[in-house]
């Protein structure tokens, strides 16, 4: 029989780690890879997935990035993501070409100035269900937004949990584009995943108990270089000891909760902070909830980002920050 199709054997299943080593497979070989959700044969020199999850509708959607980029996809744009920890599917700006590819946008915000400033976007909370924030990953300048989130099920948490490594790049002002489109650029290994929780993580609330975790920053742009960093293991931040700003990012020195250094990367947030002049640090008036308003800077606002947002070495930088995982 000639041009026959042959199959591993029938309902043969295996995930991208564990399939078929291709020297002992002829080409035409078919298989179902549990990690793409689609069906993929051997050419003879590689895997070729044929469609199944390629991120191209909801019903689609495939596990991360990374799965994308293995089935051969490489033009960066939004594409249908559902991890594991996910119950619903969301559209996320996927980068196949920066740092080997397989990088999610998960959110992004806007320093204009050093201050106060209503022209300032500090960056979404990343606990929250989407419902404050929009996210328009193509139309991204001078704002901010995070991934949306049906049902409420937190997708900026959930692609966290399902990542291993973050990337923190800024500068500059890209109404799209990938990881490359930034002036700096940073990567770290999360500490513990399915630690994260994203919780209010400000001096007076969630930073009195959190736990805190040692990092190694890799700077791939911008700042060029290696560095050790402090950070809260399940929200991925630090905060002053005023409560504000607190954001994500990495610390200079181990005092994590209390820090007042000047070496990030460090991007402010819109979490519960003590702007309420009248009584700064008051227990009283920080609350489990780290969403604000976007008017006015009491409890901290949108429009507070003392300091700008923190490269590695420096602070005063304006720019986009935005936060990538895989």
């Amino acid at each position: 029989m000639t041009n026959a199709v042959r199959v591993a054997g029938l309902g043969a299943t295996w995930t991208t780690s564990t399939r078929p080593s291709t020297s002992t497979y002829i080409v035409g070989v078919f298989g179902y890879n549990t990690d793409l959700g689609a069906l993929e044969y051997y050419n003879g020199n590689t895997w070729l997935s044929i469609g199944g999850a390629d991120g191209s509708t909801e019903q689609r959607a495939a596990p991360s990035a990374s799965a994308l980029k293995a089935q051969g996809i490489t033009t960066n744009g939004v594409y249908w993501i559902k991890n594991s920890l996910m119950n619903y599917a969301v559209q996320v700006y996927c980068d196949f070409s920066w740092d080997s590819g397989g990088w999610m946008l998960v959110s992004y915000g806007y320093a204009a100035t050093t201050g106060d400033s209503t022209s300032n976007y500090a960056m979404p909370n990343l606990n929250n269900d989407a419902s404050t924030y929009g996210y328009a990953p193509t139309n991204r300048a001078s704002t901010y937004g995070l991934v949306l989130s049906p049902g409420g099920q937190k997708s900026g948490l959930l692609l966290h949990q399902g990542a291993t490594q973050v990337t923190y790049a800024a500068g500059n002002n890209p109404v799209t584009g990938g990881i490359d489109s930034y002036s700096y650029v940073y990567r770290i290994n999360i500490p513990s995943p399915a630690s994260l929780t994203f919780a209010n993580h400000s001096y007076t609330y969630g930073g009195a108990t959190m736990t805190v975790s040692t990092v190694g920053v890799t700077g791939l742009k911008g700042d060029v270089g290696a560095w050790t960093r402090y950070t809260f293991t399940e929200a991925l931040g630090a905060t002053w000891s005023d409560t504000y700003p607190t954001g994500y990012g990495l610390a200079s020195n181990a005092s994590v909760r209390g820090w007042n250094g000047d070496g990030g990367p460090f991007f402010p947030s819109v979490h519960s902070g003590s702007r309420n002049t009248a009584a700064p640090g008051n227990p009283a008036l920080q609350t489990a909830s780290p969403d604000l308003g976007v008017n006015g800077y009491q409890q901290g606002a949108r429009s507070y980002t003392y300091r700008g947002w923190y490269g590695a070495t420096s602070v005063n930088n304006t720019g986009q920050m935005s936060i990538w995982v895989r």
